[in-house]
């Protein structure tokens, strides 16, 4: 009996030690205010430091790019000027007096006989069939190399009616390119159809438009 005694008092005090060992952590209270602080201090680092980058791309993209890129300068075009507009009588009198010139040169038998000799000269040449395709292709080149200049220029104008539908309509003329400054086409035309245009289409020989 004293035993069993002895051993239930053990027991007693072995569970007592182990429940006086027992800990209980707490956690830390969150304080909201800190933390709601902490986040709009990063938030406004964040901002800050978007539009400073944003801020420094705008100011120094131009530079960086030209610095990379640099722009050619278009070259200047000059054009010849044009000359004085000749009055209706000034052509008749400029004619009348070609035609005399013309008259009195022909009644020079040295002239005569120049003109003569270039005839027989001309009469002795026989051009065979490589002669006409050599000409026929310098005439092909020759036009070909026009057409490369030709474009068409189409005008577009929009409006709306009194049904609020979108009507457009366009007017066309050709045009000619006349000179290139590097950067750009000059092209001559008539400047009526693109007078009132909305937009101006340009159509090139091979038939890519701009």
């Amino acid at each position: 009996m004293a035993d069993s005694q002895e051993n239930k008092q053990k027991e007693q005090n072995d569970v007592s030690e182990k429940n006086f060992m027992i800990e209980k952590i707490k956690e830390r209270p969150v304080n909201k205010k800190k933390l709601l602080r902490r986040t709009l201090i990063t938030v406004s680092m964040a901002v800050i430091f978007g539009l400073v980058a944003c801020f420094t791309f705008l100011v120094l993209e131009p530079v960086i790019s030209n610095w990379l890129y640099p722009e050619e300068e278009p070259q200047v075009v000059v054009f010849p000027e044009d000359q004085d507009e000749m009055s209706p009588e000034q052509m008749l009198a400029e004619n009348m007096q070609q035609e005399n010139q013309n008259s009195q040169s022909s009644s020079v038998p040295g002239e005569i006989m120049e003109q003569e000799q270039i005839r027989e000269l001309l009469s002795g040449i026989i051009l065979d069939l490589d002669n006409y395709k050599q000409i026929y292709s310098a005439l092909t080149q020759y036009v070909a190399e026009m057409n490369r200049s030709m474009v068409t220029v189409t005008g577009v104008s929009s409006g709306v009616d009194w049904f609020n539908n979108v009507n457009e309509s366009k007017n066309q003329s050709s045009g000619v390119i006349i000179a290139q400054n590097g950067k750009q086409l000059l092209i001559l035309t008539d400047y009526s159809p693109v007078k009132q245009a909305d937009d101006i289409i340009v159509t090139f020989n091979n038939g890519t438009q701009a």
